[in-house]
């Protein structure tokens, strides 16, 4: 049996129509399901990503401490 996960995505609205139509078909080859949060800008996209649990763990992985 294999596991299946949900994947959290951050994008930013220029990737939005193509992005949008692919979905679809990853998470039927995948099934595996998305959740997208939308980042006007880039800038929004990773300061949203720095404030993450995942960025944080990702950080302390290489040593450092978040700010």
């Amino acid at each position: 049996m294999t596991a299946h996960s949900t994947i959290n995505i951050m994008a930013t609205a220029a990737f939005k129509e193509a992005y949008i139509e692919l979905v679809p078909q990853f998470e039927r080859a995948t099934e595996n399901t998305e959740v997208t949060t939308w980042a006007t800008t880039a800038v929004d996209a990773l300061t949203a990503f720095f404030k993450s649990p995942a960025a944080h763990a990702l950080i302390r992985s290489k040593g450092m401490e978040p700010a």
